[in-house]
């Protein structure tokens, strides 16, 4: 499991694992153009690939998501990520 076949690109995830008590890592996601590359918010799909690092990357540091997105004022499409991040082992 990984981003990429470097390990030098793991190297921020592991220094995250070990940050000082209390520290909360939060991530501000836009689904379109990160997760979605068909160009609206009311896609289809969310791509595999960039959805897979997402959830390795919640899951190695623990992070929370803050949808900084379109995506947020329609439940329909907060339900569809919710659901494909738990699909990859990701409990948001």
């Amino acid at each position: 499991e990984g981003l990429t076949n470097n390990n030098d690109a793991l190297l921020p995830l592991q220094r995250a694992a070990t940050r000082p008590a209390g520290r909360l890592p939060i991530i501000f996601l836009d689904v379109d153009g990160v997760l979605n590359f068909v160009g609206t918010s009311e896609a289809e799909g969310l791509e595999k690939v960039p959805l897979r690092h997402l959830a390795l990357l919640l899951r190695r540091t623990g992070a929370r998501v803050v949808l900084s997105s379109t995506w947020r004022i329609h439940q329909r499409l907060r339900d569809k990520l919710q659901q494909a991040l738990w699909l990859e082992g990701v409990d948001v």
